[in-house]
């Protein structure tokens, strides 16, 4: 499966011909999955264990159905200061939910 990944990774790479190497790429990925994968864990925890069971398998599917994102988060990286707004906007409204939240 691994050798599936780094020829999807690898076939994309030349298309994209920007100069990234694939192991930048791969890690990338597995840190942004890995990231993901364990804040779903920390907000469901506090659930009862069949809905973090649940919720943490609905997660690694969408993450199976959705790689390599690495491409669509390359198309969101820029300089624009109403981007930048949006993203510091929505990370502060995350924190304030999750802080009033109590999560």
């Amino acid at each position: 499966m691994l050798d599936k990944v780094y020829e999807i990774f690898h076939e994309k790479m030349k298309d994209k011909d920007q100069g990234m190497g694939i192991g930048s790429a791969l890690t990338s990925e597995f840190l942004m999955l890995s990231f993901l994968l364990i804040g779903a864990i920390l907000v469901l925890r506090t659930a009862n264990s069949t809905i973090l069971a649940f919720g943490t398998l609905i997660m690694l599917a969408g993450i199976l159905f959705t790689v390599p994102t690495v491409f669509k988060v390359e198309k969101e990286n820029s300089d624009s200061i109403n981007l930048s707004s949006f993203y510091v906007a929505l990370t502060l409204a995350l924190l304030f939910i999750i802080f009033l939240g109590g999560i």
